[in-house]
């Protein structure tokens, strides 16, 4: 176990001594003459040990009492054993094991089809209820935000520093999160909600510690100095007591229990329905496996994506600013995941709303997405904002025909933001084929309080 401290998690060697004394009691259960001798460790006592794990029952108290051992949790009983022996003979420790003291792969129980474990969007609905949400405390509230938006896993959400948000070259924000698995640093794009959820824990936490506590979410009690992370089960009871108080059912009634890696699942599912590539649910959810991507999008079309291949595209906002999105910029790959994202989630007429996934849509029938800032566009819409452009001037003219102040005024405003776009698009173009003559077209300004 001293070994294995060196590249796994304190809590996952817990696990591998508990796993240890599991094979102890079998030993003492089946050879108890033999039990302190290493000489027991032959291939027959092992043999029997496989048959003895395949034949376990869950023991802790709940819902699953008395079924049998998942096959995940049988493989880990006989993988760690497998290595341990496997380190026996690696560092020449005595007694000298037999040749055939060994636990095959072959011997492992076959794997199931990893289970669909994201919340059903009934659940979701009720769940994300402003009304609903306002129940929380903000601690919790903010941890629900991060893990629906950022797909974290929760143990990564308690532990982020108050400042986890870095914005990138072009605006941006990111979320830096400390990933335990492979102990390294990440950087994925950060929602708006996120980010002010953020901020305003950020601030409790200074109102409470100054500038002397370093946790985003600091332990509630028994930390005067804030040296302590909150811990899951502090969150976890908040949460259940909460689920609780909004009576959350399913679609039969019956009360509801959900917990929060399921929010990480839910993420990957609705990316992958939305027809996110599978590539870029593994940045964004940081897995290092195809298989464990698969686990997400496999109940969505397994049709991918075209690739995101050019060195950057130029689009346009609301306010006729060129966006670029440089892969060599500093925080990169969160650019390129914010764009990839926003491509693959909202495909809308006349261009793609960057808009996150969780957050509704804000735009009216009159309007469109013309004035919302996060629509983005490009020169191969340029036939559509033309059309939309000569229809809305139609309208118009018809409207102050028959004295339609009103409808007149929208539709002017709506060809007014039409223009600034298309004029955006081909200043572009036109900067494109001549450089040296720099022109500028003049450019009505654009604010939303005009709007």
């Amino acid at each position: 176990m001293r070994l294995r401290l060196a590249r796994t998690e304190l809590r996952s060697v817990a696990r591998n001594i508990h796993d240890v004394v599991v094979f102890s009691r079998f030993i003492a259960e089946s050879r108890p003459a033999q039990q302190n001798d290493p000489a027991v460790l032959d291939r027959a006592l092992l043999e029997s040990y496989i048959g003895w794990v395949g034949r376990r029952t869950v023991e802790k108290k709940g819902p699953h009492y008395g079924q049998p051992v998942s096959p995940g949790s049988r493989i880990r009983l006989l993988s760690v054993i497998s290595t341990m022996l496997e380190t026996w003979r690696r560092y020449g420790w005595q007694p000298v094991l037999p040749p055939d003291a060994r636990i095959h792969r072959d011997e492992y129980p076959r794997q199931r089809g990893l289970k669909a474990n994201f919340i059903d969007e009934y659940l979701m609905e009720q769940i994300e209820s402003e009304e609903n949400l306002a129940l929380l405390d903000p601690e919790t509230r903010t941890l629900v935000l991060i893990c629906r938006d950022e797909g974290l896993r929760i143990g990564e959400a308690l532990t982020l520093k108050t400042d986890c948000l870095k914005k990138t070259p072009s605006g941006r924000w990111a979320l830096v999160h400390y990933k335990n698995k492979d102990k390294s640093f990440r950087a994925i794009p950060a929602s708006r909600v996120v980010v002010d959820a953020i901020r305003g824990q950020h601030g409790r936490v200074r109102e409470r510690f100054r500038d002397g506590c370093h946790w985003l979410f600091p332990k509630v009690s028994g930390n005067p100095d804030g040296k302590y992370p909150m811990p899951y089960g502090t969150v976890d009871t908040r949460f259940d007591a909460w689920r609780k108080r909004i009576r959350l059912i399913d679609s039969h009634g019956d009360a509801a229990i959900v917990n929060w890696h399921q929010f990480r699942h839910t993420l990957g599912t609705r990316m992958a329905n939305a027809g996110v590539s599978g590539r870029t649910i593994r940045e964004v959810l940081g897995h290092t496996s195809w298989a464990m991507q698969e686990h997400y999008s496999r109940i969505a079309d397994d049709t991918l994506r075209r690739e995101y291949e050019e060195k950057y595209e130029v689009r346009f906002n609301l306010k006729g600013e060129a966006v670029k999105v440089h892969r060599d910029a500093d925080l990169a790959g969160v650019e390129w995941l914010a764009e990839k994202i926003g491509r693959r989630l909202h495909a809308v007429a006349g261009g793609w709303c960057g808009r996150h996934i969780a957050r509704p849509c804000p735009k009216t029938a009159a309007d469109g997405c013309y004035f919302c800032e996060d629509f983005q566009t490009d020169r191969q819409f340029l036939p559509i904002h033309r059309d939309t452009l000569a229809r809305t001037r139609e309208l118009q003219i018809s409207a102050t025909a028959a004295e339609r102040p009103r409808a007149a005024g929208i539709n002017e405003r709506l060809a007014t933001a039409v223009e600034h776009v298309i004029a955006s698009i081909t200043d572009q173009e036109h900067d494109e084929l001549f450089p040296a003559t720099g022109r500028q077209r003049s450019r009505p300004p654009r604010d939303r309080e005009d709007i």
